[in-house]
Formats: structure tokens, C-alpha cells, sequence
């Protein structure tokens, strides 16, 4: 039901404790109650935030316990709520929010809490992971994981022995790619984020090569349909989330709707690139 590569390792890991929670509450349905307490045995960033909160597992279970009671019986399926979906469904909300490609356990952690409504949110909430404490949390903990990538490495993201300008480069194309709604860095980016730049090498190298910067950038620049493709591609991304979360024709909608874009996107580029061969 849900796109599982866009989710992290983590956050696929917990939607799958979150079933076992409801198998092991006879449950035939997984909901809030259960996805929180899988977040409760995470090692990564939603478990970091509820351990620092001093919020355990344990806590979790008991409050649980003295609202809602499990079956003797299994049941014969257990299936995902509309709520539970509706938190997956803002789980990618909060993902795209901030700039990222997949959802972590951080993100459902927040969503469960955007959401509010149902037993997991409101038990989080009485023991004390309100929104807003959860949020600050997530954005220190990022904060701190972004300070130790620059402490560890000048230039985050660098390939081993890269120089520093041609890594500034690297990250400049994928800044390019990133306004074309893609996270995959093309040459045309690169030669783009090479010819901006003013570092001697980077500008020795097109020299050598009789490259004028203008020229590149006037030659390389996306045309505006193109780039209006990628990010309608990307947008349709965003949308199959909600479809999946959504089932059923929703879904399959949201399948063909980036399927078609993306195809549309992946065309128009070859096109506009293939037009130089040969010339």
C-alpha cells in the first residue's frame, strides 16, 4: 500500500514493529497506538527524541493498556486505519517540508502528533512529546548532525579527495538540479556550476579548453518547458504518496500521473540535449 523506497530503513523497520504491535494486540487493525510504540524501540532519530523526552516503550504500553484492551482471538487480517493512513499520508508532507526525499522516523514521529487525533497521539501527548517539543527536538538533532558533517568534512557530501572548488561546484549542480525538481546531477549542471564559478583552477580548466563561461551558461541553461516538466514530475511524486496512502483509484491515478510526467520530463531533456549532436 505504501511507495516503501521512499521510506527510510528506519521507517520501514518501524511500520513493521507497528504490525507486529497489532498482531501481538490481536488487533485486526494497525493504528496511532501502534506506530508509537514502535517509535519507541527505534534506534534512530523519532527513539532519540522520545528517550530525551524520558519516554519509554514501557510508558507507552502501560497508557495504552489502561485505554484500549486486545482480543483473545487473532483476527484474520490485520489492515492499516484511515487514520493510520492519513498520518503516512502527512508523514510525506513533513518530509518534502524540509527538503528531503524519504521519510524518516523522525517524520512520522511528527506526523503522528500533526495528526492528533486517536490513541497514539494523545498518549504521546499526556507523557509529555507535545508538537511543539517535538519539533524543536527533530530540528536540534538535525542541526547537530548537520555541525558534525561540516566538523568532519569542509565541504558535506564531498567525495573522497575532491577539491574544495570542484566540490562547491558539485554542490552548486545539485542545486540545479534541485530547481528542476531532481535529485540526479546531469553534466549540463556541472559544466553550469563550473562556468559560475570563480575559482583559477575551475576557470584555468575552461580556459584551456577555449570554454567561455557565458557561452556554457547561455547554451546549458534548461529551457523554461523543461524545467516546468521536472517540477510538475516532482509535484506527482509528492501526489503518489497521498495516493497510496488513499488506496484504491486514487492510487492507480497517482501511478499513471507520474509515470506520464516523468516520461514526459525524461523525454524533453534527451531532446533538447540531443539536438547539439552532430553540430
Amino acid at each position: 500500500m505504501y511507495p516503501f523506497e521512499r521510506f527510510t530503513d528506519g521507517a520501514r523497520l518501524a511500520l513493521s514493529w507497528a504490525q507486529e504491535e497489532a498482531v501481538a494486540a490481536n488487533q485486526p487493525y494497525i493504528g496511532t497506538e501502534h506506530v508509537a510504540l514502535a517509535l519507541a524501540r527505534d534506534d534512530g532519530a523519532a527513539g532519540r527524541v522520545l528517550r530525551d523526552l524520558g519516554i519509554t516503550y514501557e510508558g507507552i504500553k502501560a497508557r495504552i493498556a489502561a485505554v484500549l484492551a486486545g482480543s483473545e482471538k487473532p483476527p484474520p487480517r490485520v489492515i492499516p486505519t484511515s487514520r493510520m493512513k492519513r498520518v503516512i499520508e502527512v508523514a510525506f508532507q513533513e518530509a518534502t517540508s524540509v527538503g528531503v526525499d524519504r521519510v524518516g522516523t523522525e517524520h512520522l514521529l511528527t506526523a503522528l502528533l500533526v495528526e492528533a487525533e486517536g490513541v497514539g497521539p494523545r498518549v504521546l501527548d499526556g507523557l509529555g512529546a507535545t508538537l511543539p517539543r517535538v519539533r524543536r527536538a527533530v530540528r536540534a538533532g538535525l542541526e547537530d548532525h548537520r555541525a558534525r558533517r561540516i566538523r568532519d568534512d569542509p565541504v558535506p557530501g564531498a567525495p573522497i579527495g575532491t577539491s574544495s572548488s570542484l566540490a562547491a561546484a558539485l554542490m552548486r549542480a545539485g542545486q540545479l538540479a534541485k530547481e528542476e525538481g531532481i535529485t540526479d546531477i546531469r553534466a549540463d549542471h556541472l559544466l553550469r556550476a563550473i562556468a559560475a564559478t570563480d575559482a583559477g583552477d575551475l576557470r584555468g580548466t575552461l580556459d584551456r579548453l577555449g570554454l567561455a563561461p557565458e557561452a556554457i551558461d547561455q547554451a546549458l541553461t534548461v529551457p523554461e518547458q523543461i524545467r516546468h516538466l521536472g517540477l510538475a514530475a516532482q509535484r506527482a511524486r509528492v501526489d503518489l504518496a497521498a495516493g497510496h496512502a488513499a488506496g484504491g483509484e486514487a492510487a492507480t491515478r497517482a501511478v499513471e500521473d507520474m509515470l506520464g510526467l516523468g516520461r514526459q520530463y525524461s523525454e524533453a531533456v534527451s531532446r533538447w540535449l540531443g539536438e547539439g549532436i552532430g553540430q
